[in-house]
């Protein structure tokens, strides 16, 4: 297991159908098995997801 400064990861994803390996690693939970504790965060616009990136509200996105 890798040790992380910051275990606790929050994405930010846009609804559509490429996003489907961010949703599945959480359902097949990928993501604890990796010692990662994500917080998934649906967003409503691309620009939204920048900005909320940019500012630093999340950690990494589906875009």
């Amino acid at each position: 297991m890798i040790h992380l400064e910051r275990p606790r990861v929050t994405v930010g994803f846009i609804p559509l159908i490429d996003c489907a390996p961010v949703l599945f690693a959480e359902v097949l939970g990928l993501y604890e098995r990796h010692g990662l504790d994500v917080d998934l965060r649906r967003e409503v616009s691309w620009s939204n997801i920048r900005d909320k990136v940019a500012l630093g509200l999340l950690d990494a996105a589906h875009m």
